[in-house]
């Protein structure tokens, strides 16, 4: 498996994917907050980005 992708290491993604897991299962999202959901698209956005990532490298190394 290949250790970077744009500079960024397989376990540094693994861990950016586990925090923000941990965090968004944690939160109790308030149905009025307008800010609080702003923060929740963040944190998904930041989530799925980085299984992209992870998936994208993971699919670099099936071909070879």
């Amino acid at each position: 498996m290949a250790t970077h992708y744009r500079g960024e290491r397989i376990e540094e993604l693994l861990e950016i994917i586990k925090e923000m897991e941990n965090r968004l299962n944690a939160i109790e999202a308030d149905p009025f907050s307008q800010a609080q959901h702003t923060e929740l698209a963040q944190g998904y956005t930041t989530l799925a980005l980085a299984k992209a990532k992870l998936t994208s490298l993971q699919g670099e190394d099936c071909g070879k």
